[in-house]
C-alpha cells in the first residue's frame, strides 16, 4: 500500500485518483501519522425495501394473552 503526505496529496490528486481507479489504495499521511485510507470505490447493495405478499395481519397473528401481568410477575418473585 502506497504512502503520501497531505502536501504530496493535494499536488498529485489527479495522478493518485488514477492509480485509485487501477485498484490501489494508498494510506494518507500527516508527518509520521497515518489519517486515511484512500481505495476503490466499491458499489454496494443498496437496500430495498419491498411490499409484504401477504398482509401483516395474517402473516402474524396478534398475541392474546389471558393473563394478569401484575400477577403473573407476583408469583415469580414469590418462586425466587
Amino acid at each position: 500500500m502506497k504512502t503520501i503526505s497531505i502536501s504530496q496529496l493535494k499536488t498529485h490528486l489527479s495522478s493518485e485518483l488514477k492509480l485509485i481507479r487501477g485498484g490501489q489504495s494508498i494510506v494518507v499521511m500527516d508527518r509520521d501519522t497515518p489519517v486515511a485510507v484512500l481505495g476503490p470505490y466499491e458499489k454496494r447493495n443498496e437496500l430495498v425495501i419491498r411490499a409484504p405478499r401477504k398482509p401483516f395481519s395474517t402473516t402474524r397473528p396478534a398475541l392474546k394473552l389471558k393473563l394478569d401481568p401484575v400477577a403473573w410477575l407476583l408469583e415469580d418473585r414469590n418462586s425466587r
